[in-house]
């Protein structure tokens, strides 16, 4: 036996070695929820994977700074660190410094003046008016630059946030609205961000300051699941180790129960490196949860090796039969279309797998090594004398007859890892800052590029003149025929006509040569194209409303804060009747109601499958009917209580329903196959164990702060309760 325990012992250290050594060279992260979205197939749902996460907004920070003497010091401090695209604090001076480059030099050709004689005498008279006015002299370099004042006016459409936005509260708390450079789903660099602004914000203000958006949301997620996976770690290690300690009362079953687990554990982390490029954090989070069923089989070793080694071998048929049923069901996630669930499916599968094979080589070479009789390894049904899961299932088939609120919701953000109150705080902060409303988009296709510009700059004149405000990308790139037009009336202009309207206006000869000098760059310059915009804070926005797809392109304008989309949408078909309001919520409800229906599909496969397995493995209709029975139960009765306490039940509560079957069915095999009264006994107290440890485990995750997480581990733990009373009361061979 020492010879078996060096080979043994030998292999698992190679293994583990190699495992570990692939994912540090392989492994990278992301944290995009697209990953768990089948692959699109209407237009509508195409739009909303591709906006999913990076959509224009993403990248905004709303800060909310205390009052302080020194807001503009810190203000000024965000600005010049190069981390941001933009910082925006309301009430502000516009001048030539604030604006966008690219928005000064282009002026001209990105929005209509009257150039004509009559035009620019009256833009140079009106502004002999505004200069009295003005409340800030800086104010006087616009005004001599841009006479049309057409840089301010691009900027009310361009800018988010509007004249009516109040900058600061009663209290005298500042509102900015900043845009980072780096991409929301950039973790690293918007953890840099954050810790600047801290900083920043402890050196100019004394103080702390909140942040809100989806780059702040993403790092207190990611602390959160960090500092809740540490404590609730080892809170859950402390209460399995106690169920260990009572049910065994030896300190070895402790390190020998968490040999194979974290076999698998690594294994399936490994497999994820080796077939995906990027590993979700909610594969990781829940897949580590997943595991929970591979704590059974040590257990199952353990206790039925405590007379001798050699009963190991009389498990070995029935754990063969339980491990294939629960890898059947996760392999049916594998192929579900889905990367983020056929993530969920290879490290279950993998991790499940590890987990057996370690169970029954490595740790018999530490159990006792006395051999004993091989009992007969066939299963031989019980008395299933009691009928409790017959009760069960009719009771509940009848509550799901007569519920009235579905069971099911497609809604994509009841798989957001966001807490409720952080998710309105987002939309009101966005309502506050009039940020377009990002549940709606209006789409146009064309054949080429400079189609849809032009469709789009149609569109938003005809919008605009109705009242509608819309973002619109033409704004930014209009097409070359207009840019082209507004050239030719650049080009027409004529200076005396600017000498002309200074002296009957009043003004000195030359105040307006910085105009002048605009018009003569302005002729020359090359037609300006979407790729001028990268690098600038306007890029998201034109990258993610004007690209190609399918051989064709497509633009988008996003509205603001439509209040009545179906009158709305009527008017747009009978106005703009080439364009189309996508509404991108129930784009996500068809997407995912789509793809939930197709997994129920692959699962009832996978049902069909592990139930001619049990048939060949009982050669019983009554055992086999018992089997099916009170798996059945246990995942109808988990259900219903988990709709009852968590309202609807998502995608992820399926993977947990799945967890629940193979427990459930585990607990089943075992208690209901007879032998010799000491391997009945073996297969209780182990049994016990299973259910005793992997409830706590799981209602220490139903308490979790984080709402998917909490979702399933109360799944979880109320299926595995009612799996281990159904197994545990209904069988044995006494009856009982």
């Amino acid at each position: 036996m020492s010879s078996a325990k060096r080979i043994s012992g030998s292999f698992w250290l190679v293994f583990a070695g190699l495992c570990v050594g692939l994912i540090i060279f392989r492994y990278e992260a992301t944290i995009e929820l697209g990953y768990f979205l089948p692959e699109p197939e209407t237009l509508d749902e195409q739009v909303l994977v591709r906006r999913l996460g990076q959509g224009a907004g993403s990248q905004l920070w709303f800060i909310v700074a205390p009052p302080s003497p020194q807001t503009q010091a810190f203000i000024s401090e965000l600005r010049e660190s190069g981390l941001f695209r933009s910082v925006y604090a309301g009430n502000e001076p516009l001048s030539v410094s604030s604006v966008p480059e690219t928005v000064w030099r282009y002026r001209y050709l990105l929005a209509d003046a009257d150039w004509s004689e009559s035009g620019v005498a009256e833009a140079v008279d009106q502004r002999l008016a505004d200069l009295l006015l003005l409340p800030d002299q800086s104010l006087s370099q616009i005004v001599f630059s841009d006479p049309f004042l057409v840089v301010p006016g691009l900027l009310e459409r361009l800018v988010v946030g509007s004249a009516e936005t109040a900058w600061q509260d009663d209290s005298g708390r500042k509102y900015l609205l900043a845009e980072t450079n780096a991409p929301a789903f950039d973790m690293e660099a918007q953890a840099e961000v954050q810790l600047f602004v801290h900083r920043a914000a402890e050196t100019k203000l004394s103080a702390g300051v909140a942040s809100f958006g989806a780059g702040p949301y993403g790092l207190r997620l990611q602390e959160r699941i960090r500092n809740e996976a540490q404590w609730r770690s080892l809170l859950a290690a402390l209460l399995v180790m106690l169920v260990l300690l009572t049910l065994y009362r030896r300190f070895s079953v402790l390190w020998l129960a968490a040999l194979p687990v974290l076999a698998g554990a690594v294994g399936g982390f490994a497999a994820l490196t080796l077939f995906f490029d990027k590993v979700h954090g909610i594969t990781l989070a829940f897949g580590f949860t997943l595991l929970g069923v591979a704590v059974d089989y040590p257990l199952h070793v353990i206790s039925h090796a405590r007379r001798g080694a050699g009963r190991v071998k009389n498990i070995r048929s029935v754990m063969f039969v339980s491990v294939a049923s629960t890898l059947i069901a996760f392999a049916a996630l594998v192929f579900s279309g889905s990367p983020g669930l056929a993530q969920l499916g290879v490290f279950s599968f993998c991790g499940i797998l590890v987990a057996l094979l370690c169970s029954l080589t490595l740790l018999p070479c530490f159990l006792a090594e006395e051999e004993q009789a091989v009992l007969d390894q066939r299963a031989v049904p019980s008395l299933l004398q009691n009928r409790y899961w017959i009760l069960l299932l009719c009771a509940g088939f009848a509550v799901l007859l007569a519920q009235s609120r579905p069971l099911w919701t497609d809604d994509l953000s009841s798989m957001t890892p966001l807490p409720e109150h952080e998710l309105q705080a987002d939309k009101e902060l966005r309502e506050r800052f009039a940020v377009p409303d990002m549940r709606y988009l209006l789409l146009a296709e064309g054949a080429t590029e400079q189609t849809v510009l032009f469709s789009a700059h149609r569109a938003s004149e005809v919008l605009r003149l109705a009242g509608f405000e819309v973002l619109s990308v033409s704004d930014l790139v209009p097409p070359e025929s207009i840019q082209n037009r507004r050239i030719e009336q650049v080009v027409a202009f004529s200076p005396e006509w600017l000498s002309t309207a200074e002296r009957s206006s009043g003004f000195r000869e030359g105040s307006f040569d910085a105009f002048a000098d605009a018009v003569s760059v302005s002729r020359n310059l090359p037609l300006l194209q979407s790729d001028d915009w990268q690098g600038t804070q306007f890029e998201a926005l034109v990258n993610e409303n004007l690209y190609s797809q399918d051989g064709g392109w497509r633009v988008g304008l996003l509205p603001f804060q439509l209040e009545n989309p179906q009158i709305f949408g009527r008017w747009l078909r009978e106005s703009l009747p080439d364009w189309r309001l996508i509404d991108l919520k129930e784009a996500s409800a068809s997407l995912v109601g789509r793809y939930r229906n197709a997994a129920k599909t692959a699962l009832l496969f996978a049902a069909i499958l592990v139930a001619v397995l049990l048939w060949w493995f009982t050669g019983s209709l009554r055992h086999w009917v018992w089997l099916v029975g009170t798996v059945s139960a246990a995942v109808l009765t988990s259900a219903l209580l988990s709709v009852w306490l968590l309202g609807t039940l998502s995608l992820l509560n399926m993977v947990a329903l799945i967890l629940v079957a193979g427990l459930g069915l585990d607990y089943a095999l075992f208690t209901s196959c007879a032998g010799d009264a000491e391997r009945t006994a073996d297969s209780r107290h182990a049994v016990l164990a299973s259910a005793l440890s992997t409830a706590a485990a799981f209602g220490l995750l139903g308490l979790s702060s984080v709402p998917v997480l909490a979702g399933i581990g109360t799944t979880v733990s109320i299926g595995v309760m009612i799996s281990y009373a159904l197994a545990r009361f209904t069988a044995g061979p006494d009856g009982a």
